[in-house]
């Protein structure tokens, strides 16, 4: 059967209990003496049991009352830090923020924004999940993540969420470094065309997919045949087995320059951009800190 106790009574009664006497226990509360001997007796009615023995010179606790007095310490306790804690959370100070981002990127673009976030908010933990563009996508959709770094050819996918810009990227075609056009200083068109290109599934990125075949028709020509994988590892791996030509970033062409040949895109062709993408609807008070103080490094493309 529920009791029905409240902090008041509580309280009075651990001040009893500490000073073993309600003269001086009325003292400490600011409160006059009969509404806390009240306030205690209807407490002991409550539970049905003697918490206090009243003597002549005072009062001292029954083994019950001493238990009860050790419990109601520990609740009180709890409840300070319950309440420093939605403190801390309503300031942004606390809290985890959980970043989804694609399996093959890296966080270069906003460690340092983390870093200083972190620095500021040092109750605030990010928990970071490297995940598949469509499965990265999913997450943030359901609510399983709170933020996600990905492309921009991504935003479409995104209904409902808000997008910031942090970079823009130049992209590439790559083929394999042993690949008899790697020694090229320029591939055209029509060595393009000769190609297979090589392309993540659309059910992964339809954003992406659309993107490349945006691109190619931009450079003038139409792929000989479209190879997809099943994910970017899975493409780069066709790549660096001569099966074709693929466009990535140009930092990951220049990090994995020993098993590709990177070409420059046409002139003219959009940087794709780098962006973090959140739900506006979700009550994570310190995701929504974090992302009160992101900026744009949209006019500092990367090299």
């Amino acid at each position: 059967m529920p009791m029905n106790l409240s902090l008041t009574q509580l309280r009075y009664f651990l001040a009893v209990a500490d000073c073993l006497s309600y003269t001086e226990a009325a003292r400490r509360l600011n409160v006059s003496q009969p509404p806390l001997s009240k306030q205690v007796a209807l407490l002991e009615a409550e539970m049905g049991l003697l918490l206090f023995k009243r003597e002549r010179r005072g009062v001292t606790l029954t083994p019950a009352g001493a238990a009860f007095a050790e419990e109601v310490r520990d609740l009180f306790a709890h409840l300070e830090r319950s309440v420093a804690q939605a403190q801390q959370l309503a300031l942004g100070a606390g809290g985890q923020i959980r970043l989804a981002i694609p399996q093959t990127m890296v966080l270069d673009r906003i460690q340092g924004r983390i870093r200083d976030f972190l620095d500021a908010h040092p109750g605030v933990r990010f928990q970071v999940e490297r995940l598949d563009m469509r499965r990265a996508r999913e997450a943030l959709l359901a609510g399983d993540v709170d933020l996600l770094m990905t492309l921009s050819f991504e935003e479409g996918s995104l209904p409902g969420c808000t997008c910031r810009l942090l970079h823009q990227r130049k992209g590439c075609w790559i083929i394999a470094k042993d690949h008899p056009l790697a020694s090229r200083l320029v591939l055209e068109s029509a060595d393009l065309a000769g190609l297979d290109l090589v392309v993540q599934a659309e059910e992964i990125s339809p954003g992406g997919y659309a993107m490349v075949l945006r691109t190619c028709r931009a450079a003038g020509f139409e792929p000989r045949n479209i190879r997809t994988a099943s994910g970017f590892d899975a493409a780069l791996t066709h790549v660096e087995l001569g099966h074709g030509v693929m466009i990535v970033g140009r930092p990951l062409a220049d990090q994995n320059a020993d098993r590709f040949q990177a070409f420059d895109l046409p002139a003219g062709i959009d940087h794709v951009g780098l962006i973090l993408c959140w739900r506006p609807d979700a009550g994570n008070l310190a995701l929504q800190r974090f992302v009160a103080g992101l900026g744009s490094d949209e006019g500092d493309p990367c090299p």
